[in-house]
């Protein structure tokens, strides 16, 4: 704590005379740097309490009982008259709130002081002013000015320092003589600023007046002192040096005049490339950089001025600073010497050879990234440590983060990385996002780190163009006013460039939207501190909208959305990913009476019920009942409060129908189709009488149930089929169609896995074995939730047996994914390859390749029927199915009972020939 205190005080109160001063001013500093035989008052300025020795003891039992200070304390005591006293000791317990909060803080060193009025001699405690509340490192410091009748004391002050819950020291400089008497009328402040501004001129220096206050000075004449009432009269910083004087109130005669400058200084500016490169060369401060001063290796501040003890020294700058470290991989780190040293001037550092300026370029743009990201979250400690940036690395068009930013030279198509600053304001955004996840909530993946990065760099530059004239003659090297969705835009070779630009885009927009609804820097400080957040939890595309949800909650409650809910609702549904509107569809899969009609309805609701972001009024509905040969299409409109009810005509036969809704949404000009999946763009339903031969809802672990892994690298989660309650993740479901537990690909063991399939496997789900010899129709039905990439990478696929009765669509463009978004009946008929078979398994099989992994397959309420004609005695389900659900095999009644015929017959034989026991 020592070495604390004494840096506090060094910093407050060091000062040095640059020039000499003036004849009288320095007579009164001769006079006063004599020891206690001074002969008139002096002003006493803090710089010299050194002439005053100081005494350090250890507190007396009886001290300790006076100022009820628990353990043991050291007190210093040094000053005019011993007058200024620091303590140190075992601490006084005071709670950890004072770590937190500043005003608990406040409030404790208040009392402490007021319920001590011992550590004053005994008179009553000061009327103190806070004037600082502050944590530096671990410690927190409050500290008072003493005020008399309203005027603060010059010089004064009053401290305490909190660590770990306890007030571990404190310190007290006090000045308890008399107050000076009033002064009625004393000379106004033009007389003192005229007094103040002659005496600068003897001191041959002029300067334009900054502030006049009033202030009570303490005056020292042999070792006691006395108050008097002053002018402090300050003027502008001028060539380094910044002049003070002290004009007595009452007669205007000057009590003191001082250089408070610490030296010579000069401010140091980089000339580097703006934006875009072809625009020029800007300057801009050297804030934080390195340099070498009177044999001292030092810091400019965030100005870039630098300060050394005179004028006529030198300084050698180097390109590296406080938080960067530039290592120039083809040569030896820029340097320069300033000699002679522009005190009181500029200096700009220009450079003409590309591998210098690269170096200012690259120590500029990293510093403004830097400054960007104060300004979105000051709790990443990577921003304050070094970083180191090489330049001019071999190779070129390209860049990386990788703990530090490389920049590689100039190529025949594009210049040296290092001198586009949207390429620093990227890499450096990969940095700021790795550094900033929290472990075990947020993950880095790759393509949500690009979409972040993109981000980042907009934010310092304000332009949705990333990169412009990167290449010759392109505009940008990626734009995020690009209207990018999911699942549609995703690269197909997972190139995390392009699919970034989903996250990118999105959020350049929910950037906009902010600014559009609450002003421009309103709305971008917003934004800001959700990107701050956000940062440190997504853990891949779709775990965005949640995450941004979360940042804006306000009461710890998301069922009733967020402050900004609205706005991020629409941006997130027009990028695909979250549904704007909850639809509820007709959910009929099956017609028992195929000359009946059947009624249909389709109702929705906004997703937040204060979101009103929709105007759907009409629509269309169409079916087929011909496996989608022909469709029938007709117009329909609202019947009710947010419904559209239709009726499907009479299929007249039986078979499979398919239909499906498209319904048009005026406001957001845009439509909704039901089911939401491009690849199997409608529902099925069966039309005619069913029987059930089979059913499983896998609430119960029916034996004969098997999965294993077919092909690829035998690891965790590559066989992944689990029977378990579906938990949402990777465009999985929420729970199970019906009871709890379904089948399906990963279905997030929370300690490994993510919900989503492996890359590079096979594996399969397979049935037990069914006896179908006695049925001449067979149909498979389940309820199906299938997410995963176009047919042409990846491959979902059912089989009998060995014969494939199913896959997954392929496409040319390799973006016709499928992506079931609600349980939809899956129906087949499979009689070909099942009816009359003996031993007959239904496989569900997946096959991924190198990228873009999904949720996969999830079913439920598996089902074998039959259309053929079986005997009256059963029952009916819910569906009008006729059913006779077992584990096994299901025959026609005249075969049971011709078997239980010769069952009996044998079991009456044995009998009879079976010799009778004596």
């Amino acid at each position: 704590m020592r070495n604390i205190l004494t840096l506090t005080l060094a910093v407050t109160f060091t000062m040095c005379t640059l020039a000499p001063p003036p004849d009288d001013a320095a007579q009164s500093a001769k006079a006063h740097h004599k020891n206690t035989s001074r002969s008139a008052p002096v002003l006493l300025d803090l710089q010299d309490l050194s002439l005053f020795p100081s005494t350090q003891e250890r507190l007396s039992d009886a001290d300790l009982r006076r100022f009820r200070l628990p353990g043991s304390w050291v007190r210093r005591s040094h000053g005019p008259g011993k007058l200024f006293t620091t303590f140190r000791g075992q601490g006084v317990p005071v709670g950890h709130r004072v770590m937190t909060s500043a005003r608990e803080a406040a409030k404790v060193a208040k009392n402490f002081y007021a319920e001590r009025h011992e550590l004053f001699g005994g008179r009553s405690t000061p009327t103190f002013v806070e004037v600082a509340n502050r944590i530096v490192g671990k410690t927190r410091f409050v500290s008072f000015v003493q005020h008399i009748d309203g005027t603060p004391v010059e010089g004064s002050g009053a401290w305490v320092a909190f660590n770990s819950g306890r007030l571990s020291s404190f310190g007290l400089r006090i000045f308890p003589g008399a107050p000076p008497p009033p002064i009625a009328p004393g000379i106004t402040r033009q007389t003192a600023i005229l007094a103040a501004s002659n005496a600068l001129k003897t001191a041959q220096r002029s300067a334009p007046v900054l502030s006049v206050v009033s202030r009570i000075v303490p005056m020292v004449h042999r070792e006691q002192v006395l108050l008097r009432r002053s002018h402090k009269v300050s003027f502008a910083p001028e060539h380094g040096e910044r002049w003070e004087a002290q004009v007595a109130a009452d007669d205007g005669s000057l009590l003191s005049l001082k250089n408070r400058g610490l030296s010579a200084q000069a401010q140091v500016h980089l000339r580097h490339h703006g934006r875009p490169i072809s625009s020029g060369f800007v300057t801009s401060p050297a804030a934080h950089l390195g340099y070498t001063a009177d044999g001292t290796a030092l810091f400019a501040d965030e100005a870039g001025m630098i300060t050394t003890e005179s004028s006529d020294s030198t300084a050698l700058l180097t390109i590296s600073g406080r938080y960067i470290t530039i290592i120039n991989e083809d040569g030896t780190p820029l340097e320069h010497y300033l000699d002679p040293f522009p005190a009181g001037g500029a200096f700009s550092w220009e450079r003409e050879a590309e591998f210098d300026q690269a170096q200012l370029d690259a120590y500029t743009f990293v510093h403004n990234c830097r400054e960007s990201a104060l300004t979105i979250s000051r709790d990443v400690p990577w921003v304050d440590e070094p970083l180191t940036v090489r330049v001019n690395a071999e190779g070129s068009c390209n860049a990386w983060y990788n703990g530090g930013i490389t920049f590689l030279k100039a190529g025949d198509v594009c210049p040296n990385t290092a001198m586009i600053g949207d390429i620093a304001y990227h890499e450096y955004g990969h940095g700021f996002h790795m550094n900033s996840i929290i472990e075990g909530v947020g993950e880095f993946d790759g393509s949500v780190g690009e979409g972040f990065a993109d981000i980042y760099c907009a934010l310092i530059t304000g332009d949705h163009n990333m990169a412009p004239e990167f290449f010759p003659g392109a505009p940008n090297l990626r734009d995020l006013e690009a209207d990018k969705s999911w699942p549609w835009d995703l690269n197909i070779f997972n190139e995390v460039h392009e699919n970034g630009l989903i996250v990118g885009t999105t959020l350049w927009d929910l950037w906009k939207a902010f600014r559009q609804v609450h002003g421009d820097e309103e709305g971008t400080l917003l934004f800001k501190r959700i990107y701050g957040q956000i940062v440190k939890t997504t853990t891949d595309i779709l775990s965005l909208y949640e995450n941004v949800l979360i940042a804006d909650d306000d009461d710890g409650d998301l069922e009733n959305g967020t402050p900004n809910i609205c706005s991020i609702v629409k941006v997130f549904a027009a990028h695909g990913l979250m549904d704007m509107i909850a639809f509820t569809p007709p959910g009929v899969h099956h017609i028992p009476d195929v000359s009946v009609t059947t009624p249909l309805r389709v109702s929705f609701s906004e997703v937040f019920d204060q979101c009103v972001l929709t105007d759907i009024t009409r629509g269309s509905f169409r079916y087929s009942t011909d496996e989608g040969q022909t469709w029938t299409e007709h117009d329909i409109v609202l019947t009710g409060e947010r419904r559209f009810d239709v009726v499907l005509p009479a299929p007249g036969k039986a078979g499979r129908v398919l239909y499906a809704f498209t319904l048009e949404d005026t406001a957001g000009n845009r439509t909704y189709n039901l089911p939401a999946n491009a690849a199997e763009p409608y529902y099925m339903l069966y039309a005619g009488p069913l029987t059930t031969i089979y059913s499983d809802d896998f609430e119960e672990e029916t034996p004969g149930w098997a999965h294993e892994l077919v092909d690829g690298i035998d690891q965790p989660a590559a066989d992944d089929w689990q029977r378990g309650t579906p938990k949402g993740d990777a465009g999985d479901p929420v729970g199970a169609y019906s009871g709890e537990y379904a089948w399906g690909n990963d279905l997030s063991d929370p300690d490994r896995w993510n919900g989503a399939y492996k890359p590079n496997i096979i594996n399969r789900l397979t049935s037990p074995s069914f006896d179908l010899s006695d049925y001449t129709s067979v149909r498979l039905q389940f309820r199906r939730w299938l997410v995963i990439e176009d047919g042409k990478f990846d491959h979902a696929r059912i089989y009998v047996n060995d014969q494939v009765v199913w896959s997954n669509r392929a496409t040319v463009e390799g973006k016709g994914h499928h992506q079931d978004k609600e349980w939809v009946l899956f129906d087949l008929d499979i009689s070909t390859h099942a009816a009359g078979q003996r031993d007959v398994t239904i496989t569900w099989e997946l096959e991924s390749d190198g990228g873009n992994e999904y949720g996969g397959w999830t079913i439920d309420d598996f089902a074998l029927v039959t259309t053929d004609d079986l005997p009256a005695t059963q029952e009916t389900d819910d569906d009008g199915c006729t059913c006779r659900a077992g584990t096994g095999r299901t025959r026609p009644a005249h075969i049971i009972w011709l078997l239980s015929l010769i069952l009996f017959a044998a079991t009456w034989r044995r009998a009879v020939s079976k010799p009778q026991r004596q």
